[in-house]
C-alpha cells in the first residue's frame, strides 16, 4: 500500500542556480538531446552577442553538482524523484526535459527586450511545484492543460506530451521564445531596426538639447560680464 501511494505522489526536487548549468540550457541551443552546437543556430540578428554571453554563460559543474543530490541508480520506476532545475541569468525563457531533468526559467527581461518579443509582454510567476495538490491521473492533468495551451507541447520531468503526478506542473515547451512565440527572425531583425533608429534619434535630440543649453549658458554668462 505504501509503496503504491509513493508511486501516485512521487517525491519532487527543486534546484536552484542564477547561472546556467548545462550547455542545454544557452539561448541558442535549439535541441536540448544534442551534445553538438550547430553553427546554423547563430541564424538570426545578432549572432554575436549570442556567441559572447555563451562565455560568461555558467558552469557544467553546476549540472554535475545538482545531479549527484540523486544518483541515476536510484532513479527507478519504484522511486521515481521528479526533479526540476530553476535557472537564471540569461534572460530568454526556456522550459525542457533534457536526460531526465527539467531546466525553466521564466525571466522578466528588460523593457527592452519585452519590447522586442525576446521574453513575454505579460510575464507572470510561473508554478512549478504545488505542495497542496492532490495525485491526479495523466489524461485528466494533461486534458486540464491542453483546454488553456493549445498546441503547445506540453512537459514535465516525466516527459513529453504528459501530466505529471504528485505536486509538479507540467507546461509549454519552450526554446527559443522570440522563435516560436514572438513572431521569428523577420519580426525580430524589424523591431531591433526600429529601436536602434529610435535610439539614434534620441542621441541627436540629446546633443541637440545639449548643444543649446551649452550656447544659452555661453550667452549668459557674456551678459553678465558686459554688465560688470
Amino acid at each position: 500500500h505504501k509503496l503504491d501511494e509513493k508511486r501516485q505522489n512521487p517525491p519532487g526536487l527543486i534546484t536552484f542556480s542564477h547561472f546556467l548549468p548545462n550547455q542545454q540550457t544557452l539561448p541558442d541551443w535549439k535541441d536540448p538531446s544534442s551534445d553538438i552546437f550547430r553553427r546554423e543556430w547563430l541564424d538570426h540578428p545578432v549572432p554575436d552577442l549570442s556567441a559572447k554571453f555563451a562565455k560568461v554563460a555558467g558552469s557544467s559543474l553546476i549540472d554535475e553538482q545538482i545531479r549527484a543530490i540523486v544518483p541515476q541508480i536510484a532513479q527507478t520506476t519504484q522511486n521515481y524523484i521528479h526533479h526540476l532545475h530553476v535557472f537564471g541569468h540569461s534572460h530568454r525563457p526556456k522550459d525542457f526535459v533534457a536526460n531526465g531533468l527539467r531546466y525553466i526559467h521564466n525571466p522578466l527581461g528588460k523593457p527592452a527586450e519585452r519590447e522586442m518579443n525576446m521574453v513575454s509582454e505579460q510575464v507572470h510567476f510561473q508554478l512549478i511545484w504545488d505542495c497542496t495538490k492532490q495525485s491526479e491521473s495523466n489524461i485528466d492533468q494533461e486534458d486540464k492543460y491542453v483546454d488553456t495551451h493549445s498546441d503547445d507541447s506540453i512537459i514535465s520531468s516525466v516527459g513529453m506530451n504528459c501530466g505529471a503526478s504528485g505536486g509538479e506542473i507540467p507546461g509549454p515547451q519552450i526554446i527559443r521564445y522570440w522563435e516560436e512565440k514572438g513572431g521569428g527572425k523577420k519580426v525580430l531583425a524589424r523591431k531591433i531596426k526600429h529601436r536602434k533608429l529610435r535610439r539614434k534619434i534620441e542621441v541627436k535630440r540629446f546633443v541637440r538639447s545639449l548643444k543649446l543649453s551649452n550656447t544659452t549658458q555661453k550667452v549668459s554668462q557674456k551678459n553678465e560680464c558686459d554688465r560688470k
